[in-house]
């Protein structure tokens, strides 16, 4: 309990007669208002928002895993804010990276006569028409590969 206020009625000063007695003053929530100049305990529910000053709440106050979803405002965390390998496979959606955000090489877009790569279908070429192909449809077949990129130009 509180140290004790004591008032008088009327001036003591002038009247001996006065005797001092014990005030204790509240709040309309029952707590000790301190008239020393100390501060009393604030009542529950009592601070709010309007009564913090800026900067007044400090990362310590707050508790572990007390931030939740629903008070972090769209697009208020930044690339910056976001720790290297911080963000794994599994918090990556499918189909949401194209080869323009990978690095080069980690999938080969065209195959070359040195890198494998992806290539596309190469156009249907007819069957001979012979035992043997003739020179058109050797040319024919050769082009169709260059073509799909399945064989490198000459």
């Amino acid at each position: 309990m509180p140290a004790p206020v004591y008032a008088t009625l009327g001036n003591a000063d002038r009247d001996e007669s006065q005797e001092a007695i014990d005030l204790n003053i509240v709040d309309s929530s029952g707590k000790h208002v301190d008239l020393g100049g100390g501060q009393a305990e604030p009542g529950d529910g009592s601070i709010t928002a309007a009564k913090l000053a800026a900067s007044a709440v400090e990362t310590e106050k707050i508790k572990d895993a007390a931030v939740t979803e629903a008070k972090i405002a769209d697009a208020a965390v930044t690339g910056e804010k976001i720790a290297d390998g911080a963000v794994t496979d599994d918090k990556i959606a499918a189909g949401t990276i194209n080869a323009d955000k990978l690095a080069p090489g980690v999938i080969p877009t065209a195959a070359t006569t040195s890198v494998t790569g992806l290539v596309k279908q190469a156009a249907h070429v007819a069957d001979p028409a012979g035992e043997a192909p003739t020179k058109a449809e050797f040319i024919a077949l050769r082009d169709a590969l260059v073509a799909a990129g399945q064989m490198a130009a000459a």
